[in-house]
């Protein structure tokens, strides 16, 4: 039986990779430790917009704008980009939006595999995930 052994670039391509996906899954958490609900409704004042113009210019429902507004939804990339561009040009402070050092995760010396589990968790349904987190509050009781 031969040995498998890596040639140096493709263990180089092997690690660009790892922390490739190591980076995403940390961007996807920062998402969710941003205040969209917050920024939302302050796009909304300042912009005299309401909600149907506000879902127009980000292609999505009145009712997902409505979601964001009382953060039982969190706007998708597309719509990410579009509150954060008009955030910019409203002149709103972004850095304002984010969770303060002592609310924010320390995301940095999180283990790869809780980063790898917030990633999968992050791409179910709302359903799924609502049974995954139940199962896990029935662990951590026992």
């Amino acid at each position: 039986m031969q040995n498998f052994v890596l040639t140096s670039a493709e263990t180089n391509r092997f690690e660009t990779d790892r922390l490739k996906s190591i980076k995403e899954q940390k961007e996807v958490i920062k998402v969710k430790f941003f205040k969209w609900g917050c920024l939302t409704k302050d796009l909304l004042k300042k912009s005299d917009f309401n909600q149907s113009t506000l879902a127009k210019k980000c292609k999505v429902g009145q009712q997902s704008v409505s979601g964001w507004t009382t953060n039982r939804r969190r706007p998708g990339a597309y719509s990410r980009n579009i509150l954060l561009l008009l955030a910019d040009h409203y002149q709103l402070d972004i850095d304002h939006y984010e969770l303060d050092e002592t609310t924010k995760p320390d995301i940095e010396s999180w283990p790869k595999e809780i980063l790898e589990f917030c990633l999968t968790l992050d791409k179910q349904t709302p359903k799924k995930k609502r049974e995954i987190l139940e199962m896990g509050h029935l662990i951590m009781e026992e």
